[in-house]
């Protein structure tokens, strides 16, 4: 969490960005993502996409579970997966929002941030939405920061 709470720290704007430094975003994310943002009118959103795992067919069930959840289904499938119904790289949020829960823990190496800044976002009223196009290619390694997270 401390690496993206110090990005956020010394970033300018109204609206936040989120993806890991391995992963591609489509032209067209940012656009699409703001569009919401603006036609929702509501700070305490947390807008995602769909996705596409680099390389092909990585976490294959996951991947396919998370594209294909409906919208009342992002609130509804929260407890029944091993992380969010929004993925944390294609997260769209207005800054404002994300100071006032505080930001993500910076509790320690291999500590599940992500999960919990989402939790906190939905315990504080927070809404969900996921715009229906693929906007991020996220990349799968065995050594990404997820496997460090012990249960």
């Amino acid at each position: 969490g401390y690496g993206k709470n110090r990005a956020v720290q010394y970033s300018s704007g109204q609206f936040l960005c989120f993806q890991d430094a391995d992963d591609l975003m489509c032209p067209n994310r940012i656009h699409e993502q703001y569009r919401v943002a603006i036609n929702e009118n509501d700070d305490a959103i947390l807008i995602g996409s769909k996705y596409e795992r680099i390389p092909e067919g990585s976490t294959d069930r996951y991947t396919q579970w998370a594209n294909n959840l409906n919208q009342e289904q992002l609130y509804t499938q929260i407890y029944l997966a091993h992380g969010p119904t929004v993925i944390m790289p294609t997260w769209f949020c207005s800054r404002s929002w994300f100071d006032r829960l505080g930001g993500f823990d910076e509790i320690a190496k291999g500590h599940c941030e992500d999960l919990t800044f989402f939790f906190k976002h939905l315990r504080n009223g927070g809404r969900l939405h996921r715009v229906d196009k693929m906007l991020l290619y996220y990349r799968y390694h065995p050594e990404a920061a997820t496997f460090s997270v012990h249960e």
